[in-house]
């Protein structure tokens, strides 16, 4: 067994437990019995967040693009005219990103204007766009540039419905 997640674990931690799982049986044994994955691919898409999780939680969208189409924040299909009277009744600054596979950033882009927002609605058949959101100082500390996260996993026992942390 490699014993690399064992020392990365223990110097994060100050505890070196016997029973820290290597990564490579994690991620090859344990994580697909627990995750659903054909589940992936429906629950990163960011144009589902409101529908799915009503509650918030999840920045605000003004509009979104699903495969070359336009929508509104409600998810109701619109003209290209109803999304440039969206685009034009903005406060800038806003982000365009895509609504799938933009991890770390990847794909974002910082308008300031409704034309070159418009410029990348047309450029770009599936995003979401948002208000810029300004981060907590502590997380600022980190990556000033972007808005970062915290994603925690979770298992709820099947045996005794408690819930455990997994990662952080």
């Amino acid at each position: 067994v490699d014993p690399a997640t064992l020392r990365i674990c223990s110097n994060l931690s100050g505890v070196a437990d016997p029973r820290y799982i290597p990564e490579a049986i994690f991620a090859t044994d344990i994580e697909p019995l627990l995750g659903q994955r054909q589940w992936c691919h429906f629950l990163q898409h960011k144009s589902l967040y409101q529908a799915l999780f009503p509650s918030g939680g999840f920045p605000t969208v003004y509009l979104h693009g699903i495969l070359g189409s336009l929508y509104s924040a409600d998810l109701d299909l619109i003209s290209p005219a109803a999304g440039r009277q969206i685009v034009d009744a903005l406060a800038y600054p806003v982000l365009l990103k895509p609504n799938t596979d933009s991890m770390g950033g990847a794909g974002v882009v910082f308008c300031d204007s409704p034309d070159r927002l418009w410029e990348q609605v047309q450029n770009c058949p599936n995003f979401v766009v948002q208000p810029v959101e300004q981060q907590d100082a502590y997380f600022q500390r980190f990556n000033p540039a972007g808005l970062n996260t915290c994603r925690v996993d979770l298992y709820r026992s099947v045996v005794t419905d408690e819930v455990h942390v997994l990662n952080v």
